[in-house]
């Protein structure tokens, strides 16, 4: 199982996708801000597996706070997720746990050179 941390600010998204992915075995390190995710990749010694975040976040957003943790991670897989459904290559919320897992699994099976936080993960 993987190591992910999940950075959402709605604390009820974060809580129920946090509760899933523990189901599933993963290891879950929620942040609900980029500062606070930050934090978490920067005291966190072992590996972080995958940084499923969402695109909007007060403050720093999605991608460029995954472009600041792979600086050290650069091994991280990205997945993004997102309240607007206008937007593409991302997991749109609300999601099913279903649709959760798969969209999970498959940012996982990518490298990091696929996951590069310039772009969204397509799911």
């Amino acid at each position: 199982m993987a190591t992910i941390l999940l950075v959402e600010d709605d604390a009820v998204c974060r809580y129920a996708t946090s509760r899933r992915l523990r189901s599933e075995g993963h290891t879950v390190l929620a942040a609900k801000d980029a500062a606070e995710a930050i934090d978490i990749s920067n005291t966190w010694q072992g590996k972080i597996d995958l940084l499923c975040t969402d695109i909007r976040l007060p403050g720093l957003n999605g991608p460029d706070l995954a472009a600041r943790i792979l600086k050290d991670r650069p091994q991280l897989a990205t997945l993004y997720i997102t309240g607007y459904p206008d937007a593409t290559d991302a997991l749109i919320k609300p999601f099913t746990e279903e649709r959760l897992s798969a969209a999970v699994q498959t940012a996982l099976g990518r490298s990091a050179v696929e996951s590069s936080p310039g772009s969204w993960n397509e799911i």
